[in-house]
């Protein structure tokens, strides 16, 4: 069997859906599925900017150019993370998607105005065209339901699953130290881990975070890459007691949970939390 796993671009920008699409590629490469895997990237279409215009640009890719690839290529199942999926279909190969999660119908505020019709528009096309459905918890499989019941049969629970390395790498307060001193941290932080997107509720966090550190000498760390958010709250992080860390190597991240004395999760919304 040969499964094409369809990136959708995330796995350069090293957010959760980019993570997903990499530890799910890895654990169906090992040897006792059986199965040969191929990630698809498109990296003749990453340079092209703005990012609307890249978006546009891949699904008229994925009708056309992508179709005569399957065609040549004839895998078994063609498996897109992030939520974008052709319409036209010129091969045989079986369609599944994962979505994560309706943020575009939950959490309509925390998704831009112009960017709001277009996911909503990908993600019924997505339901629709698909011949499976994954979604990573009971909570989405119901909110997918809600919205298009005729599609309820398609859609299965497959909950995400934890890196191996964070649950077989061995606890070594040493490292761990050695990881935190690496990245300049307080011996004392609170950690936040995520894009800097709107439905993060980082603004919110932010302004809590000026409260408490008028009264404790904790530092609030942040590891994720720029999202929507970014504009909204880039003038925060530079206040006491906050660090930014953008993208941070998984193995460091490992380290850098080990070494927080808590884990902040102020979210409003998210499929799988």
């Amino acid at each position: 069997m040969l499964i094409l796993i369809d990136d959708g671009f995330a796995t350069g920008r090293g957010t959760g859906i980019g993570n997903y699409t990499v530890e799910l590629a890895k654990e169906l490469s090992a040897p006792h599925y059986g199965v040969h895997v191929r990630l698809e990237t498109h990296q003749q279409l990453q340079r092209i900017r703005p990012n609307a215009l890249r978006r546009l640009v891949y699904w008229a890719w994925l009708n056309t150019g992508f179709q005569h690839h399957l065609r040549r290529v004839n895998p078994d199942v063609v498996h897109f993370t992030n939520f974008l999926v052709p319409t036209i279909r010129v091969s045989r190969s079986k369609i599944v998607t994962t979505l994560h999660d309706l943020s575009p119908w939950i959490a309509s505020k925390t998704v831009s105005a112009w960017y709001r019709p277009y996911i909503r528009l990908a993600t019924r096309l997505a339901v629709k065209y698909s011949d499976i459905i994954i979604t990573v918890s009971d909570s989405v499989r119901q909110e997918i339901n809600a919205l298009w019941p005729e599609c309820g049969h398609k859609i299965i629970v497959i909950y995400n699953f934890v890196p191996k390395i964070f649950w077989t790498l061995p606890r070594n307060d040493r490292l761990t130290a050695w990881i935190v001193s690496k990245y300049e941290l307080r011996h004392r932080y609170a950690l936040t881990v995520g894009s800097l997107s709107r439905r993060k509720n980082l603004a919110t966090l932010l302004r809590a975070w000026r409260l408490v550190s008028e009264r404790h000498d904790v530092e609030l760390v942040i590891v994720g890459p720029p999202g929507d958010a970014f504009r909204d709250v880039r003038g925060h992080l530079v206040q006491r007691n906050v660090r930014w860390l953008g993208y941070v190597p998984l193995d460091d991240l490992v380290r850098i949970y080990d070494g927080a004395s808590l884990l902040v999760f102020p979210s409003l919304y998210e499929g799988f939390g």
